[in-house]
């Protein structure tokens, strides 16, 4: 067992890789955390095999308790093996790791590409499907990249229409320095959380977005014009093997143009020109229900379906229940949502 406050990268191993991505590094862990968190990588080895669970760990104030929880985005366990007895042992010390550090509950995002939910078999985690995701694949089962007509003709009919009326309003679809335009996108994106009523955690701090275009980053910032407007952009974390649409907004104003087509469009195109990642991950709906109207925006993209995970584990329940029923015995209405949201006492 060994836990790590530093790293970059995947662990070595002398068994096979672990899978990885950009969320499981330790400088998206600090990006994201909240304040006075502390990131940590929790890796058991054996025998070649490795299980390693990137974390971020919180105090809740007041007591000499922390909850753990995957930070903005995705998280959740990696390893090179699915073997269930390994997985099961992997859990167990972790369990016994997380007792010992007075940790109460814990909370994981997984993270929906790489499905890894599989690498948690302990039975006291409660998994549960969150909201179907999208992906657009970018190589074939052979490894041979997917090309542009395949991709085009994935697309609904009306995904395509959408495509034409920006072409036909003359709007244009390039790259974009992060610099010239981050402080314009940041505007846009906060008109766009207040035109769908997105929950609290939706709003991102810009410090943090401006972060993301530094080292070790590799992040790409793309953008809609309606002549020299800004109508559109979406923010592309550029992962191992995975192109992520991280952020995206427009100008509610020129959306009877149809920008977000256009954009859509064309990061499809740009990641399947590149050849160099598996799959474009959109992501979902900005809630779970199934019709949601952006996942119904996405499916028309094409692709394929996932679903994106979610995980709840409580280690001390002794102490999760005090911490709980004293929030309830301060705010009574809290009452209503036991059961349903895990870290009652921090609402």
């Amino acid at each position: 067992m060994l836990v790590l406050t530093s790293w970059r990268g995947a662990p070595v191993t002398d068994g096979p890789p672990l899978p990885w991505d950009v969320y499981f590094e330790e400088a998206w862990l600090r990006n994201w955390g909240r304040p006075g968190s502390e990131s940590l990588i929790f890796s058991y080895h054996k025998n070649g095999r490795i299980w390693v669970h990137p974390i971020v760990r919180l105090p809740i104030s007041g007591t000499d308790l922390y909850d753990i929880e995957s930070a903005w985005g995705y998280g959740g366990p990696l390893s090179n093996t699915e073997d269930p007895d390994f997985l099961l042992e992997a859990g167990e010390v972790f369990t016994e790791w997380a007792v010992s550090e007075r940790i109460v509950c814990a909370f994981t995002r997984f993270h929906a590409p790489l499905a890894n939910h599989r690498y948690c078999v302990d039975p006291d985690t409660m998994i549960v499907p969150n909201r179907a995701v999208i992906s657009i694949p970018l190589k074939t089962q052979d490894e041979k990249p997917v090309k542009a007509d395949v991709l085009r003709a994935a697309m609904k009919s009306s995904f395509r229409r959408g495509v034409r009326k920006a072409c036909d309003y003359g709007l244009r679809f390039t790259e974009i320095e992060p610099e010239a335009y981050l402080p314009a996108f940041m505007i846009l994106y906060n008109k766009t959380m207040d035109r769908v009523s997105a929950t609290p955690d939706y709003y991102v701090d810009s410090a943090r977005v401006k972060n993301l275009f530094c080292d070790p980053f590799h992040t790409r910032m793309f953008g809609v014009f309606d002549g020299d407007r800004f109508a559109a952009g979406a923010i592309i974390l550029m992962g191992s093997e995975t192109m992520h649409y991280h952020l995206g907004a427009s100008d509610p104003e020129l959306l009877f143009k149809r920008p977000n087509n256009l954009l859509f469009y064309g990061l499809t195109l740009w990641a399947a020109e590149r050849g160099t990642h598996r799959c474009l991950h959109l992501g979902g709906g900005d809630d779970s229900l199934p019709d949601n109207q952006l996942l119904r925006f996405k499916r028309s993209i094409g692709g394929v379906e996932s679903i994106y995970y979610t995980g709840t584990r409580i280690f001390l329940r002794t102490y999760y229940d005090e911490l709980c029923h004293a929030s309830i015995s301060k705010r009574p209405g809290l009452a209503l949502r036991l059961g349903t949201f895990l870290k009652l006492y921090r609402l």
